[in-house]
């Protein structure tokens, strides 16, 4: 069983070339996707058709809106929404979905969201599991804030998991995605930041995944 584990910068995937990965029944590739839902929806597709590995990790950090999560801790993403894919008219936001550009439930949309329905895998790593939204502007305005974690219940950002999520469920290919969480959406006071933490909880949970495959 070949895995690939995948990241959009070399800060995040650095922890894990510093090791020796706990994995014996198959090899294991590292590749980064670049930054955004772009380049990632390229690299997911091109890694699957070249590689065809038998599970996708993708590691990296996160924001976070839910207050009550520790700043350095990691979570697993059980589904991903596309934040800004929509229009703000008549002084509210509408997605595609509201519009009625297609249908909540369109392959591989599951009432709107990209679900990862492997379950086992999400458990094995005994992290909680979050909804997420992926954005290509990261968040700082307080009305999207309110958006994104009131009304879609998101409690984490990203900038690439919804286009990992919607390559692995296209594709059939069983993947989880793991996220340490740096820092609380909105402040982009770096000093209030753990970077490094965040990667360490990942990596940690990375290693202990890899043990338990």
């Amino acid at each position: 069983m070949d895995i690939a584990i995948i990241a959009a910068t070399e800060l995040e995937m650095a922890p894990l070339r510093k090791i020796d990965l706990p994995y014996s029944k198959g090899k294991i590739d590292l590749s980064l996707t670049g930054i955004g839902p772009i380049t990632t929806a390229y690299s997911v597709s091109k890694l699957i058709s070249e590689k065809k590995p038998k599970i996708i990790i993708q590691i990296g950090i996160a924001g976070c809106f839910n207050q009550d999560f520790k700043i350095g801790s990691a979570v697993a993403v059980q589904s991903e929404i596309v934040a800004d894919m929509g229009v703000y008219e008549d002084g509210m936001y509408k997605d595609v979905f509201q519009m009625g550009l297609t249908h909540y439930d369109a392959f591989p949309y599951e009432n709107g969201c990209l679900k990862n329905t492997h379950t086992a895998l999400l458990n094995l790593t005994g992290l909680q599991q979050v909804k997420a939204v992926s954005v290509s502007e990261i968040t700082t305005l307080q009305t999207k804030i309110d958006l994104f974690h009131h009304h879609y219940g998101a409690e984490i950002e990203s900038m690439e998991g919804s286009a990992f999520h919607y390559g692995c469920i296209a594709a059939n290919i069983p993947f989880i995605q793991l996220r340490g969480i740096s820092n609380r959406v909105g402040i982009r006071d770096k000093k209030q930041w753990k970077i490094p933490e965040a990667l360490s909880a990942v990596r940690t949970t990375c290693i202990s995944l890899l043990e338990s495959l």
